[in-house]
């Protein structure tokens, strides 16, 4: 028998939370950490945007300290604040922050570079006090039952630190992908209790280049480039990885020749014509992440047809197979944290799609439809779905009587497939 978890996640959200409610030019100063530190231990975190109470009572009538963010005094605010601001407005942090409700997770950095994940407790409330030095600069914010602390990048999934690293931040973000939303889930629960039963991802050439840290993809570049080139003893140069060149992330060398040299992207486009005349290396190898094996083979072409005979251009298989087959287990190098597994096992040997009907648009008359991609296998108009990279099954959206539909597509599924147990996890 196999047993396959399903995740009911249609009423869980997650969001990022930039916890640092300050003018633009006091947003790098010494008062920023303390302030995530006093919202660390009181368990909350809010958006700025703030309003002296004092104001809006003029304005408004009076505003009940830890009042609902519902949606009477959403528009309170909001109108309190356009007199009060002009122009600016908080309006879509504010109607974020009245989505949130319990039971959902937040995600803050704090500037210490520490990670803090927490379980929502109540909706949000107005904790604005004119007379306290921290809760003065916050306007609306949660509660947590709890923040839990995660010291170092090695503690979460690699994504989440991709996704938090960003530039540009806005006061609060949804996470609006199961995937990254799974995986927050995943890390909270580990963290409280020391261990869980939930799946970990697994890597496939399909989905490997988006899932590692941009650092062990250029990890496992090096290593593929010193695999293909050992004959002639091509050493990695470690100094080389702190050269100031955006083109390249490092180089290897070698007596007598010419050195080989990178360029790694994990999610990003790569100009290739910027390297048609770069004469001076033996070889330039280039990744990208968004590329698929047959664009790789037309960039290939394309260099070549411009007598660019030293790139060469990796594709995600023959990257995913160093990290896969190498006889030299490089996967060990890569050190893949406690949220990923690489897997042989393959969704299409389940036979989960034996009585269903292919089709490209769902029918709301007919259930037993799916449609299918590299990490997916979609059921019942796009909110239930088996996800190939957690081996189970994930419902995403509600819908009228979905439960029962549920219940039949698994049914359904059983009948065809009489070794499979379909079994309901709760979060």
């Amino acid at each position: 028998m196999q047993n396959i978890n399903f995740y009911n996640l249609s009423d869980i959200n997650c969001w990022i939370v930039y916890q640092m409610p300050f003018e633009k030019d006091e947003k790098s100063n010494e008062k920023v950490l303390p302030h995530q530190e006093f919202c660390i231990k009181n368990n909350i975190f809010a958006m700025g945007w703030e309003l002296n109470k004092n104001f809006f009572n003029k304005n408004f009538g009076e505003m009940l300290e830890y009042a609902d963010c519902d949606e009477d005094n959403y528009k309170g605010y909001l109108g309190a604040y356009k007199i009060a601001k002009g122009n600016t407005s908080p309006k879509k942090a504010l109607e974020d922050y009245k989505r949130i409700k319990q039971g959902d997770y937040a995600v803050m950095r704090a500037r210490n570079a520490h990670y803090y994940i927490g379980k929502v407790k109540k909706k949000a409330q107005y904790l604005h006090k004119d007379d306290e030095s921290e809760y003065k600069h916050l306007s609306w914010g949660c509660h947590v039952e709890k923040w839990l602390e995660f010291k170092t990048q090695d503690d979460l999934p690699y994504e989440l630190i991709g996704r938090m690293s960003q530039q540009q931040h806005q006061t609060i973000q949804r996470i609006d992908r199961y995937r990254l939303k799974f995986l927050i889930i995943e890390a909270y629960i580990k963290r409280e209790k020391s261990k869980s039963d939930i799946p970990k991802l697994i890597l496939t050439k399909n989905n490997f280049a988006r899932s590692l840290h941009y650092k062990q993809l250029e990890d496992l570049v090096s290593l593929y480039i010193v695999e293909e080139n050992k004959e002639q003893n091509y050493l990695l140069m470690p100094s080389s990885c702190k050269i100031n060149e955006q083109k390249y992330e490092f180089f290897f060398k070698s007596p007598n020749r010419k050195a080989i040299t990178c360029q790694v992207k994990n999610q990003e486009e790569i100009k290739i014509e910027e390297y048609y005349n770069e004469n001076d290396f033996e070889k330039i190898y280039i990744f990208s992440g968004i590329w698929n094996n047959e664009q790789v083979k037309e960039l290939n072409k394309k260099a070549n047809k411009n007598k660019a005979n030293n790139i060469q251009i990796i594709s995600p298989d023959e990257l995913f197979d160093i990290l896969q087959n190498s006889k030299y287990n490089y996967k060990e190098y890569l050190n893949l944290n406690s949220y990923y597994k690489i897997d042989e096992n393959k969704a299409e040997d389940l036979h989960l799609t034996n009585g269903f009907i292919k089709c490209k648009k769902f029918n709301s008359k007919c259930h037993m439809r799916y449609k299918e991609d590299n990490d997916c296998i979609t059921f019942y108009n796009n909110c239930l779905f088996y996800s190939k990279e957690f081996n189970s099954f994930f419902l995403y959206d509600h819908f009228a009587n979905d439960l029962k539909i549920i219940k039949e597509i698994f049914d359904k599924i059983k009948e065809t497939n009489p070794e499979i147990n379909i079994k309901e996890e709760k979060l």
